[in-house]
């Protein structure tokens, strides 16, 4: 019977114990990713032109020519999500295309703006293509 009371007692104190690293892990990554986000924004403040950042500022998202095709833009969100496609202003889908490993959501951005500004035809055949339900 003591046997079987140390043995709740050490699977208690282990419970414990790895709860706790858990939780201290928890606390240095999101230190971490908070750093880097805000070296991610600094990054974008210094790539972007000023008229850029007031568009992302004012709208939550960076609009990026079709180098391509004539009349088209991509709206990149601030934040995570998805590149929205307008073609003469109307929305014609969605692009989705991620990165595998975490990155802070400003480096995100910045990322689909030099993929579509440097090799869009790359980028459209890497993304996948979400086109934009018929408006009734």
């Amino acid at each position: 019977m003591l046997s079987l009371w140390l043995s709740a007692a050490l699977l208690l104190i282990g419970c414990g114990a790895l709860l706790w690293w858990l939780y201290r892990r928890e606390r240095v990554v999101s230190r971490q990713r908070n750093q880097a986000e805000r070296q991610a924004q600094e990054l974008l403040r210094r790539m972007l032109q000023p008229n850029e950042l007031h568009q992302l500022r004012t709208h939550r998202f960076l609009e990026v020519g079709s180098r391509l095709i004539p009349g088209r833009v991509y709206r990149i969100p601030h934040r995570r999500g998805q590149v929205r496609v307008y073609e003469s202003g109307r929305h014609t889908g969605n692009l989705c295309i991620e990165p595998t490993r975490w990155v802070p959501d400003s480096d995100v951005l910045l990322i689909h703006k030099l993929l579509l500004e440097a090799d869009e035809a790359s980028y459209l055949s890497t993304a996948n293509l979400f086109k934009a339900s018929p408006q009734m």
